[in-house]
């Protein structure tokens, strides 16, 4: 993974024990190894392994782990990216780094489109995502929200540091939707449903710094 200056720290890996950098304050709870393929908790002692991951098939993209930029007029790092398998086809989700603010969002990218998620929190609310259906309407968690598709993803691989994915290989219920001009992603975990509120990118958006 690339230079994240003093904010990174270093532990070995809990699988093959080679030095890996990661950020320890940031929302990226997982460090994948780019030696053996673990995938390392982010704890308070350092990294811990829980799982190998599948190395990811490159696919084209404008993004890669790595690259520095801005969106909007705000400075990010790609510290990591995880790919999930709808059936259809599959999305990446990059992980964004926000040196300025030590944290972390989200930028999916399917088909070429791009929707730019800041956080995700759970649902007060129990909620059934198999009784949604597409083109339904809702009220939920304040949103008015539009149904366009409901289905079943699966996380395949990752690569870097990322947010906290659920089992590699497992597959679970989400909800794709929109709220006025919001972008919304709804995902089943465990039987625990959470939210994700985004807006769409451009490229005028996007500033990559080369190299």
């Amino acid at each position: 993974m690339a230079d994240l200056g003093t904010a990174q720290k270093q532990s070995p890996c809990g699988g093959c024990g080679a030095p890996l950098f990661y950020v320890p304050s940031s929302d990226a709870e997982m460090r994948i190894c780019e030696y053996c393929g673990m995938a390392n908790a982010v704890v308070p002692e350092g990294l811990k392994g829980v799982s190998e991951v599948a190395p990811l098939v490159e696919m084209p993209s404008r993004f890669k782990v790595g690259q520095s930029g801005s969106i909007r007029g705000k400075t990010f790092q790609i510290t990591g990216r995880a790919r999930y398998d709808y059936g259809d086809g599959t999305w990446d989700e990059w992980t964004l780094y926000y040196p300025e603010e030590n944290k972390c969002g989200w930028l999916t990218e399917d088909e070429g489109e791009w929707v730019l998620f800041e956080e995700k929190r759970p649902l007060e609310q129990a909620l059934d995502l198999s009784s949604i259906k597409a083109r339904q309407s809702l009220s939920l968690a304040g949103l008015n929200l539009f149904v366009h598709e409901r289905g079943q993803c699966t996380p395949v691989g990752a690569e870097g540091q990322v947010f906290q994915v659920p089992n590699f290989g497992q597959a679970y219920a989400y909800v794709d939707g929109t709220a006025g001009d919001r972008e919304v992603i709804l995902m089943d975990v465990g039987g625990a449903c959470w939210l994700a509120e985004g807006s769409e990118l451009f490229p005028m958006d996007v500033k990559l710094e080369t190299s």
